[in-house]
């Protein structure tokens, strides 16, 4: 299932189609398992940058190490 923020909801027709990028732009990733390890949330951190994700959503324990792996580049 996709969730799109409301804010960030745009109208596309059926004839319409939203390319990669643009989608990504809209879809947060997230890892809250209870056992992610500390690997586990700088690659999801990369592939946020990579992919070009709205922003990564990890465990609260974890908010330092993402805004590291993230800089500038990414929300968490």
């Amino acid at each position: 299932m996709v969730y799109v923020h409301a804010s960030q909801e745009r109208a596309y027709g059926a004839s319409e189609r939203m390319d990669k990028q643009t989608l990504a732009k809209y879809l947060d990733f997230a890892n809250h398992h209870q056992d992610v390890t500390p690997d586990a949330v700088r690659k999801l951190c990369e592939a946020v940058k990579q992919y070009g994700f709205h922003a990564a959503f990890v465990n609260p324990v974890f908010l330092p190490l993402a805004r590291e792996a993230l800089g500038s580049e990414g929300v968490v």
